[in-house]
């Protein structure tokens, strides 16, 4: 990449368990010529280290802008826009010392993926196509808590009192009331091959307009 080319940038925000990791990789697949990097917002949820195991358990977020280590996460946006490489994850995150360093980047292609990609004015902003990953509230709630009983242990009461402290006051004002947003909604209760197909198509066809960027409708 030239280093005054910057990457077609594609945010995708959702509620949890709303399938945005799942779109985000389908969308990387179907577009593997443009080099996509994605980046997760979860990746840099803060590990809330200045409380001790009690007072932890009160405060810890995943649901609430609070959860994120904004200067990281925006400095490494930014980093990778800038056509430059980054290191994942970040120290003071929850994922730093839990997985391995690498590197991410540089590509043609950013797919930046997380619960308040909309509500960051600074990743809205650079964004050249929106997306929402949409499905009811019912099936969101399902499908977390099989995750964490099945895939993380949980307790079921565990689950059901950490989703109604975190989730259920948090996603109407700092996920779904960014819906408007977007370029695109894509329903993901079922098969969304179909959208998926849609929009490499429409992201190749923009990283071969002249200047490379703008919004897919323009």
């Amino acid at each position: 990449m030239s280093g005054d080319e910057r990457p077609i940038v594609v945010a995708i925000c959702g509620g949890s368990a709303s399938g945005k990791s799942t779109l985000a990789s389908a969308i990387a697949e179907g577009t593997s010529d443009l080099r996509p990097v994605v980046l997760e917002q979860d990746w840099y949820f803060r590990d809330f280290a200045e409380y001790d195991a009690n007072q932890r358990e009160q405060v810890v977020t995943a649901n609430h802008p609070d959860a994120v280590l904004w200067p990281a996460f925006h400095e490494a946006l930014q980093t990778l826009v800038d056509g430059k490489a980054v290191q994942v994850p970040a120290q003071g995150t929850r994922t730093h010392g839990r997985r391995p360093t690498q590197t991410l980047g540089p590509g043609r292609l950013l797919i930046v993926a997380g619960l308040f990609t909309f509500w960051d004015g600074q990743c809205r902003e650079l964004a050249d196509l929106r997306v929402f990953t949409e499905v009811s509230e019912d099936e969101r709630v399902l499908r977390r808590v099989s995750r964490d009983v099945r895939e993380r242990g949980g307790s079921l009461e565990r689950v059901v009192s950490w989703y109604r402290r975190d989730v259920a006051p948090n996603y109407p004002t700092y996920t779904a009331a960014f819906r408007s947003c977007a370029d695109l909604v894509v329903p993901t209760a079922h098969d969304v091959s179909v959208a998926v197909a849609a929009i490499c198509a429409a992201l190749r066809a923009l990283a071969h307009q002249p200047g490379g960027r703008g919004h897919p409708e323009s």
